[in-house]
Order: structure tokens, then C-alpha cells, then sequence
């Protein structure tokens, strides 16, 4: 029959802490960018270390043992914190130098050992060490803010509440000793200590856990979002609309709600890349893609689709508004002339337009309704607005802007 000991216990929550630590480091050099790593690492050396220090206030001389071992516990909390806030983007200016969970650790250690040396009460160092505790990891589980959608909603949320499951544990040890009395001794086999030591042990690891779950949930956020942008001007794709857009189509037709799509090109785009070079027409396609989006609606998205192409997704709009919001890009973008590398050009914009409803909700249907439009306002002189229904026997643009 095999027994272990406290110190068997302590030996092997240290040796997969400083696992995870080492592993969390190794992580954080094969990933840009991610916010956190670097304070983690640091928590979670230092717990792995306080852990089994503490166990070992017999074989040590006591105030190093608690001094120490205490002053690392609240180092790895507060860093805890800190790495929380570093991953929601809140990162201190100074990171892990900053003084003040240094500070707070040192003044921790340096009353526990007090308490243990010189006042020697054992019932004062249990209710501060839980009550400090427990407020300090409610603060850490409080700094995590988990976003509404998404797939870190998931991750953010546990983390939240292994911490603050851990908060709780600190405190129920205090209300337990205020009921049931301290015991003798620290390290007295008491129910609640043996039950809650082996609980905090087994949380900070799945603590760990959850904070690499997070990273990796934001780290495919990221990654996903960036599929769905244009390179060039930040807005979204092709993909990106495409996804979005089958999304509201399919909204609008089960609530039986209008929709419209306005496919946009500029004119002549090919003859200001011949006349003043790629890179100029590269400025046109920026200066653009911040222009256009304050002309829309505050519900409405804009995306380059491809080339000189952009695409705009009108939730909630007829015929009526679909046509006052294309009229208003097309004439605000040729008011202007835009000066690029000291040169002033002249854009402007043949706007086609097209109805959910018309094409069925159908995507494909809708885009070829509104690429008509488009081919009919160039065909009619560009810098025009031009809606044309699905029908076959309408020959005539219904919507037309002035001409160029």
C-alpha cells in the first residue's frame, strides 16, 4: 500500500507547474505579438516555487521558509493580474518591471514572516494569508473582461471563474476557521486544509490551461480576420463580404425585411495606373477605402472586392435608400480631387444596384442583378447610378445619376 506525504504533493505540483511555465515561455517565442506570455511565465515559476516552499516550513528555518514562500505567492498573483491585463491590451508601461507587484510581494513576505518569527500567531498568518487571497485573485478574476461573441468569449470566461473559484477557496478557509477555530498548527491535517491545498493546486494548473486556451482562441480570431481583410486597404475581401453578406441575405429573407447591394468601380481606373504608376493608383485604392465607409449608413459594410471594385452591403434598405446612399458616394468622391505625391486626380464612380428581394436572397443573383447596373452606368457614360430589375423585358435603367 503506497502513501504520499505533503512533500510528495508539493514535489509534484512543482514539477508540473514549472512544466507549464516552461511550456507558456516556449509558446510565447513562437507566436507574435500575443500579449501576456512573458507575465505568466513569471506567475507561474513563482507559485510553483511558493508551493512547495510553504510545505516545507520544518526542514527550513521558518521565517525563511514563510518570508519567501509568501512573497512568492503574492508575486505570482499580482503577475497573474498583470498578465490578464496584458492580454485584454492593457499592458503596464513598464511590464515585469514595474515596482509595484514587486512591492506588494516584498511587504507580504516580509509581515508573514513576522507573524510567524516575532509575533508568532499562527491564527493571524491563516486569516491574512486567505484574506489576502482571496481579494487579490477576485481582482484578478475581475480583470478579465470576455468579449461578447466570438470563440474567446468561451476561454475568457473560464478563466474568470478558475480564478474566481480560487478566490472562493481562500475564503471559505477563513470563514471555516472563524466557526471552527485555527488550528495548532499550520500544518495540521485538518479536512479543509488538505481539501482546499489540493483544490488551489489543481486550479492553478487548469488556470494555466485556460490562459493558453485563450491565446489560442484570439490567435485564430486573428487569424481569421485577417483571411477576411484586403492586404492593400484594410477593408474586407472578397471572402469576407461573401461570408457577410449570406449572413444578411439570410436574415433579411426570414424576417421578410429589404436588403440591397451596391456594386461600385472606378472609373478609368486602368488610365491613372498607366499615367502615373501602380503605386499611385495603390494611394487612390487607400484614400478610398477611408472615404467611402463614412458615406454609408452606420449598419452598412463596404469591401474591396477585387481590382478597383468594391462592394457595399445595405441591411434594411429599398430601392429609395439604396439609391440616396449610392448618389451620395458618388457625388461627395467627385466633388473632391484628391491630391497624391503632389498630384491632383479626378475620380469618380459608376455605381450599379441590386435587390435581395429581386434575386431571390440568392448571393450569386444578387451580385449579377448589381454587376448589370454597373456595366449599364458605364456603358452610359460612367459617374452614373444605375439600377436594373431581373426582369428581362426592362431595358431601361429605372435610377440614373447625372452623367459624367
Amino acid at each position: 500500500m503506497y502513501s504520499i506525504n505533503s512533500a510528495g504533493v508539493g514535489l509534484i505540483y512543482l514539477a508540473l507547474s514549472l512544466g507549464l511555465a516552461a511550456f507558456v515561455a516556449l509558446a510565447s517565442r513562437q507566436v507574435d505579438g500575443q500579449r501576456g506570455f512573458a507575465e505568466w511565465t513569471l506567475a507561474s515559476a513563482s507559485l510553483a516555487l511558493a508551493f512547495p516552499l510553504n510545505l516545507m516550513q520544518g526542514h527550513l528555518p521558518l521565517g525563511l521558509a514563510i518570508g519567501v514562500s509568501n512573497f512568492l505567492f503574492m508575486l505570482g498573483w499580482c503577475f497573474h493580474y498583470y498578465a490578464i491585463r496584458a492580454f485584454f491590451g492593457h499592458r503596464h508601461p513598464r511590464g515585469l518591471c514595474c515596482k509595484l507587484p514587486w512591492l506588494l510581494a516584498l511587504g507580504h513576505g516580509l509581515w508573514m514572516a513576522c507573524l510567524a518569527v516575532v509575533i508568532e500567531n499562527i491564527a493571524a498568518r491563516l486569516y491574512f494569508f486567505n484574506i489576502a487571497g482571496a481579494l487579490t485573485l477576485a481582482v484578478v478574476a475581475l480583470a478579465v473582461t470576455p468579449p461578447i461573441t466570438g470563440s474567446l468569449r468561451f476561454a475568457a470566461r473560464l478563466t474568470r471563474w478558475i480564478f474566481a473559484a480560487i478566490a472562493f477557496l481562500h475564503a471559505a478557509r477563513v470563514v471555516w476557521f472563524a466557526i471552527a477555530g485555527t488550528p495548532n498548527s499550520v500544518m495540521s491535517p485538518i479536512p479543509i486544509q488538505i481539501v482546499v491545498s489540493i483544490a488551489q493546486s489543481l486550479l492553478q494548473i487548469a488556470a494555466t490551461f485556460s490562459f493558453l486556451l485563450m491565446q489560442n482562441f484570439r490567435l485564430n480570431d486573428e487569424l481569421r480576420e485577417q483571411a477576411d481583410l484586403d492586404s492593400l486597404t484594410g477593408m474586407l475581401n472578397r471572402r469576407g463580404l461573401d461570408i457577410r453578406a449570406r449572413r444578411l441575405l439570410a436574415r433579411a429573407q426570414a424576417m421578410e425585411s429589404p436588403m440591397s447591394i451596391i456594386i461600385l468601380d472606378i472609373d478609368h481606373f486602368k488610365q491613372i495606373n498607366d499615367t502615373h504608376g501602380h503605386p499611385f493608383g495603390d494611394l487612390v485604392l487607400c484614400w478610398l477605402s477611408e472615404k467611402l465607409p463614412k458615406l454609408l449608413r452606420p449598419n452598412d459594410l463596404l469591401g474591396r472586392y477585387g481590382g478597383e471594385e468594391f462592394v457595399a452591403l445595405l441591411p434594411e434598405a429599398d430601392l429609395t435608400i439604396a439609391h440616396m446612399v449610392a448618389e451620395r458616394m458618388r457625388c461627395s468622391i467627385a466633388a473632391e480631387a484628391p491630391e497624391f505625391d503632389g498630384k491632383a486626380v479626378r475620380i469618380t464612380l459608376s455605381l450599379g444596384v441590386a435587390l435581395a428581394k429581386d434575386a431571390g436572397y440568392e448571393l450569386d443573383a444578387c451580385f449579377a442583378h448589381a454587376d448589370t447596373g454597373l456595366y449599364c452606368a458605364k456603358n452610359s457614360g460612367r459617374n452614373q447610378v444605375r439600377y436594373l430589375p431581373p426582369s428581362a423585358a426592362a431595358a431601361t435603367p429605372l435610377l440614373a445619376g447625372a452623367t459624367a
